[in-house]
């Protein structure tokens, strides 16, 4: 297996990994979180926070779909390079999307607030941008034959 096949795979499986921890901690969140003591409106129905539990949830599934195709067919193309380019696109809006979530944790940072949190964000984002990174550069030299 050419180099460029092994980082493929290598970080196709890290991002199957990110995406179970994501999912892991959207769980988290939902079941310890924020939402668990939220505030409901007076009049609303009594099984509004449950509601809101299983679309927050849903919402974050359909968010990892995208992940999990990424690292499946990573995985797929490092085995076997086909002649989809389909991932690769994928992989590059997942990295514009991990480079954007920068954006929040930087501001927050410089407003003061929650420094130590917002340090770990930040890291965990670069180091989800520093795979996708590698992951297109690797795909798209598979794909090229190298």
């Amino acid at each position: 297996m050419t180099q460029s096949r092994t980082q493929l795979k290598i970080a196709s499986i890290i991002v199957l990994i990110f995406a179970a921890l994501s999912l892991i901690n959207i769980v988290a969140g939902l079941v310890f979180g924020e939402l668990t003591e939220a505030e409901i409106p007076e009049g609303s129905p009594d099984n509004l926070l449950l509601i809101t539990q299983i679309f927050v949830m849903v919402i974050a599934v359909l968010m990892l779909i995208p992940q999990v195709y990424v690292g499946v067919k990573g995985i797929k193309v490092a085995n076997k390079p086909g002649s989809s380019k389909a991932h690769i696109v994928w992989g590059i809006i997942l990295l514009a999307f991990a480079v954007s979530a920068l954006v929040s944790p930087i501001a927050a940072i410089i407003a003061l607030e929650d420094v130590a949190s917002n340090i770990f964000s930040i890291i965990s984002i670069a180091a989800e941008i520093v795979i996708f990174f590698i992951y297109v550069k690797s795909a798209i030299a598979v794909s090229r034959g190298k």
